[in-house]
């Protein structure tokens, strides 16, 4: 027996909507509504989410202890004020959910699969439609103005409601239980993806695309698991996954990234819609939903993965997981036969768990290096330095003898979530630089030779920005040979920011800013704006695009993008990798503010091609 505890029983009793099909249309237009608010915080970041959560669990804390007759009105007014915070400014985005929490206390098990729907249909269309086409700016109006049609609608057509009571102590500790573990999965798969499926805004709205699917067929087709069942099928699910993860890039190679994200994510987000049917909706139970799930955050970015990894910490839930349905099992009749089944599971469970380590050769394998001559082999890689952390995800260096005729020399090539980000081979693809003796800041470590260059070339204050500290720990341990130890020298200062934050932090102007290949969250017209301050009158800006990353058509697009903020750009080929230089002064033939470094070729000056192509 079951008590309702003080707090909601002292709350009034929540209304829900009653039948009909208008207040469905409603929660969709809701759901759409929201997610598309989700998309202003970079596709729902990890903080974006963390701090929406707090917002939820405010709103329906404040939306419990009213006291209404006019549900609709409330629930209408809601979605206005949301959408419209999220206009103004998509800072105001956990403003925007303490709207939301105090406006899907209304929701009940049918609401839900409409709010589902509306979501699914936002998060592709968002994304890969709205967003391409018209810009992120046109998909906050888009959210402002669905909010304001949820608005009239509610109070043109107001829906009845009905009392129902409060939830038990035990729904709250399921509601509670169900948003840390499910949050926490999020995270450690969303920190996973970035390194195996892509970190792009395309890549997570599929990914977030399956995840909403899954949901939405547990809630509507799916009938309310038992717990004795949940349990067992969400440990062999996991497992699954688990033993993928290191087949996705190959996978990629083979079949969309919808299919392989429905793969990944679909079977166990309808195991968990399906438990819909079994944790109650109230405002209290959306409260300890949230707050479950901001612990389940917490949990996985700063002690999970931090301390074991993301593999070891999958497998420690699979085990969370066999111990409840341990637990269930305990509370029904044993017989033989169910025994018999539970020892062989358990045994399948334990071998897969212990037997099946992941290869990060193929889990980092996202894509290849640069291709070699024609007249060179290679003998199998090994693996020589690993490192993960929720900050920059995965760094790999793989050592690789490389046999050119009859001579054979052993490279290092250095990998950050699966890019390429250069080599110690003998023709490092450092970019030249033209000789200088100001100031330089270098987004993107990589194996630190760009640092040496820039320093070959006589800047005389060099400012790196690198993000990822297993990049740095890279540099310094297998590179430093191939970058002359340049990390240690006293006119090098290093700081683990990325590009945007470090422009942001700086109070002071460069003579060049260089964008290393690889470098996060650059390729912006709003990047490119910010490094424009940042630049000196005289000051130039240089960026390398290589192969792996920029194809024809994407060059022409970048190249378009920066001179949409700088008066002249220019493209030079390196010979493994073209280089952008821009300035908000005439460039010349030559490298800018000087001569080509000896034995480069000059600008490529028929790169005005590749512009106008680009603005057609």
């Amino acid at each position: 027996m079951t008590s309702t505890p003080a707090f909601e029983a002292a709350a009034p009793s929540r209304p829900v909507p009653s039948s009909g099909p208008f207040p469905y249309l409603l929660f969709a237009l809701a759901g759409f509504s929201a997610m598309l608010e989700a998309q202003s915080l970079e596709f729902a970041s990890l903080a974006a989410i963390a701090a929406c959560l707090v917002g939820l669990a405010l709103g329906a804390m404040a939306a419990g202890r009213m006291r209404t007759t006019r549900p609709a009105l409330v629930f209408g007014g809601a979605q206005f004020a949301a959408g419209a915070l999220c206009a103004i400014s998509p800072a105001l985005a956990p403003l925007a959910a303490v709207c939301a929490g105090g406006s899907f206390i209304w929701a009940e098990r049918q609401t839900l699969v409409a709010c589902l729907a509306g979501a699914l249909a936002a998060s592709v269309a968002g994304p890969l439609l709205i967003a391409p086409i018209f810009g992120l700016h046109v998909v906050l109006w888009t959210a402002a103005g669905t909010g304001a049609l949820v608005c009239a609608g509610s109070v043109a057509f107001p829906f009845a409601a009905r009392r129902t009571g409060g939830p038990s102590r035990r729904g709250l500790a399921a509601a509670f239980g169900a948003g840390l573990f499910w949050f926490a999965s999020i995270a450690i798969w969303r920190h996973v993806a970035a390194v195996t499926i892509g970190s792009t805004v395309q890549d997570l709205a599929w990914v977030w695309a399956a995840i909403l699917l899954g949901l939405l067929i547990g809630a509507a087709v799916i009938k309310p698991i038992r717990w004795p069942l949940f349990f067992p099928c969400a440990a062999l699910l996991l497992t699954v996954q688990l033993s993928l993860w290191d087949r996705v890039p190959a996978m990629l190679r083979a079949a969309p990234t919808f299919a392989v994200a429905l793969l990944l994510f679909t079977p166990l987000a309808a195991l968990a819609g399906s438990l819909t049917g079994r944790v109650p909706f109230c405002a209290y139970a959306l409260v300890a939903g949230a707050l479950g799930g901001l612990s389940g955050l917490l949990l996985a970015v700063f002690a999970l993965v931090p301390v074991a990894g993301s593999e070891i910490s999958l497998k420690a839930m699979v085990l969370v997981l066999a111990g409840g349905a341990a637990v269930c099992l305990r509370r029904e009749p044993l017989t033989r036969p169910r025994a018999a089944i539970a020892a062989a599971a358990a045994l399948v469970l334990l071998a897969a768990l212990l037997g099946k380590w992941w290869n990060w050769g193929l889990l980092t394998a996202s894509t290849p290096p640069p291709e070699k001559t024609a007249n060179e082999r290679y003998l199998p890689p090994s693996l020589v330095f690993q490192h993960e952390d929720m900050r920059g995800g995965f760094t790999t260096v793989v050592e690789q003898t490389v046999v050119r005729g009859e001579v054979g020399h052993t490279v290092r090539a250095l990998f950050a979530n699966g890019r390429f980000l250069g080599d110690d081979g003998p023709s490092p693809a450092a970019a030249p630089y033209a000789a200088g003796t100001g100031s330089a800041l270098l987004i993107g470590l990589g194996t630190g030779t760009d640092a040496t260059a820039l320093e070959h070339a006589g800047y005389a204050d060099i400012t790196v920005a690198e993000f990822s500290p297993g990049v740095v720990m890279a540099a310094r341990r297998w590179f430093s040979g191939a970058n002359e130890g340049i990390l240690e020298d006293p006119h090098v200062r290093l700081y683990l920011y990325n590009g945007r934050d470090m422009l942001l932090a700086a109070n002071r102007a460069y003579d060049l800013i260089v964008i290393a290949s690889g470098a996060p969250d650059a390729d912006t017209r709003e990047f490119y704006q910010l490094a424009r301050t940042r630049l000196k009158p005289n000051g130039t800006l240089q960026e390398s695009l290589a192969a792996d990353r920029f194809d024809a058509a994407t060059q022409a697009t970048l190249t378009a993008t920066v001179a949409s903020v700088f008066r002249d750009v220019r493209l030079r080929d390196s010979g493994r990798e073209k280089i952008l230089i821009a300035a908000d002064f005439p460039l010349s033939g030559d490298f800018p503010t000087g001569n080509p470094t000896p034995g480069h070729p000059p600008i490529n000056t028929d790169a005005n091609r590749v512009l106008e192509f680009a603005t057609r």
